[in-house]
């Protein structure tokens, strides 16, 4: 998994269509995705439709930063479909943002589940980062002692960071995983498109 996935900015788009207006819900949101995968930073895109012909859609695209989802968000496309899907959906769009401790957090695979409380959030990393500050303080501090200051500062900031994302998290996340998540996933997706390398 690359950094800005970890890193990035994920949002989750709740619509529920018109009965009658399904077919042209979907042929509509295959352009939309189409034009959503093609813009700079797109990480992929889940599409979890509903069980039945009427029900939720949930829409489900990553970014590698802020910057642009703005510049998708801002785009004409994505403003004509704004414009558009009021036609054909109930009720006003849901739209859900998640980043920082919250990405840390997604589960991997087309899966849906409530992002965890920000004080278990807070107490799993803290579970993580404890062991690898204590290994930093005993071993490397000292070995880096005869650095200049930013050297030293930012080799700690790497070791921490590539430590707690590839190997910590991880760890913690699934050894807490059924505090984390007591509820099972809201829905599993249908489809999984992965954005094209060159989109990225």
């Amino acid at each position: 998994m690359s950094d800005n996935e970890q890193t990035g900015v994920t949002v989750i788009v709740t619509e529920r269509v018109l009965t009658d207006q399904n077919a042209v819900f979907e042929k509509e949101l295959a352009a939309v995705i189409s034009a959503l995968m093609a813009m700079p930073g797109n990480l992929g895109v889940n599409v979890i439709r509903p069980e039945k012909e009427r029900g939720t859609y949930h829409i489900i695209s990553k970014f590698d930063t802020p910057e642009h989802l703005e510049a998708w968000t801002e785009s004409e496309t994505h403003v004509r479909w704004c414009d558009r899907k009021c036609d054909l959906t109930t009720v006003p769009t849901s739209t859900n943002t998640l980043s920082g401790l919250e990405t840390w957090f997604s589960l991997p695979g087309p899966v849906m589940r409530t992002p965890p409380p920000k004080y278990k959030m807070a107490f799993v990393s803290w579970c993580a980062i404890f062991p690898i500050i204590s290994l930093i303080l005993l071993y490397l501090i000292p070995a880096l002692s005869s650095f200049p200051l930013v050297i030293r500062a930012a080799v700690i900031a790497a070791v921490a960071i590539i430590t707690m994302t590839y190997l910590m998290m991880p760890i913690a996340s699934r050894i807490f995983s059924g505090w984390l998540y007591p509820a099972p996933p809201v829905v599993i997706a249908d489809e999984v498109v992965t954005a094209p390398k060159n989109a990225r």
